[in-house]
């Protein structure tokens, strides 16, 4: 559903005068396609990706297996598959394989799941910085 189908759909439902509760409204906005959301620029995720991985997206783009700069380039594979980009696609951005994203995906997850005290800090910082993911 797109926003101004949610819209419409809300204007249509105060017409009929029926009990609203908040719960109802968030339900009908949760219908919102993931499509309505905003895709951010690369160079931008990159850098609060650098930023809330106290390094430089220069860094970041080199290659370095620097626990901070590998960290931050799992950052931004994560934001890019959320705003639907491939894996082959994420990988070209970087000189990578899909095969290599892929890995930095799930360390990641694994990570975070894990609770790595650096990982769900510099998580915590992108998620300020950045989205709210």
């Amino acid at each position: 559903m797109t926003k101004e189908a949610a819209r419409k759909r809300i204007i249509k439902e105060l017409r009929k005068k029926t009990k609203w509760s908040p719960i109802t409204i968030k339900e009908i906005l949760m219908d919102i396609s993931p499509s309505e959301k905003i895709n951010r620029p690369i160079k931008e995720i990159m850098f609060f990706a650098a930023r809330s991985s106290n390094t430089s997206i220069n860094r970041l783009m080199n290659g370095s297996r620097e626990r901070q700069n590998v960290l931050a380039r799992s950052l931004v594979y994560y934001a890019l598959k959320k705003q639907g980009y491939t894996l082959v696609e994420i990988g070209k951005r970087f000189g990578k394989d899909h095969a290599t994203v892929l890995h930095g995906l799930r360390s990641l997850k694994n990570d975070l799941e894990s609770k790595d005290e650096l990982t769900v800090m510099v998580w915590e910082k992108f998620k300020k910085l950045n989205y709210g993911l």
